[in-house]
């Protein structure tokens, strides 16, 4: 009897683990899709899950699903309690790829806050040249525009370009900063146009609801638009 209960476990404990390791990793999978399609509570769950997990003794696995949770806050508009998630990451052992995610956040995060805009400078120009996205500039912008130099912003500005291709969480990222610092700039009526096209994004996020909460009503007085700059500060 020993003998077979020893071969029953044998079998069974490689079984359980590997089922273990099966729906930890599924978890990793679903976060992903569950952020694609706007449903940020759902995937920071996820996340939490998965960092809790077997999984989690790995520490790009473990230091992901932290990544993964601080991106769900944000979207979500709760850019301390982001900060706060990114903070628990330990950033010595990061590949390429989360080094540049975890950075680019932060410094975006730190610009949203209006904290600390010399460090954020200091992740955007130290970012992997490779890696870097549109709307890496145009946040990069919104850091020189706050430390003093509007001269720089606009080169950055013009370096982003004026639309971007790919998913709608990027498109509404890139309008509403875009949008947001053309109001800096006094080019109002260049911020409609951006902050109309986060608008459209049909993926609720922070960023698609400032653009929604910044653009004048269908009736409004085609003057309304000289009302963006007071609103823009107003986070």
């Amino acid at each position: 009897m020993p003998t077979l209960l020893v071969l029953a476990l044998s079998f069974a404990l490689p079984l359980a683990i590997t089922a273990v390791l099966v729906r930890d990793t599924r978890r990793a999978w679903r976060s992903l899709h569950l952020v694609r399609a706007g449903r940020y509570g759902e995937a920071r769950r996820e996340s939490e899950r998965l960092a809790r997990s077997w999984l989690a003794v790995l520490p790009s696995i473990r230091s992901g699903a932290r990544y993964a949770v601080a991106l769900t806050l944000h979207m979500e508009g709760a850019h301390d309690r982001a900060l706060e998630a990114l903070s628990t990451i330990d950033r010595s052992r990061l590949d390429r790829s989360l080094t540049y995610a975890v950075g680019s956040l932060e410094a975006t995060l730190l610009v949203l806050l209006d904290r600390d805009l010399d460090r954020a400078a200091r992740l955007l120009e130290g970012a992997d040249p490779a890696l870097r996205l549109p709307e890496d500039f145009v946040i990069l912008a919104h850091a020189r525009h706050g430390l003093g130099d509007p001269a720089a912003a606009e080169e950055l500005l013009a370096r982003a370009g004026v639309s971007r291709a790919g998913g709608p969480h990027h498109t509404a990222i890139f309008h509403t900063m875009r949008g947001l610092l053309l109001v800096k700039l006094g080019r109002d009526d260049e911020a409609l146009a951006d902050l109309r096209a986060a608008a459209d994004v049909p993926l609720s996020s922070w960023y698609t609801e400032r653009a929604r909460a910044l653009l004048p009503p269908p009736d409004a007085d085609p003057d309304a638009r000289s009302s963006l700059a007071p609103q823009v500060m107003d986070e």
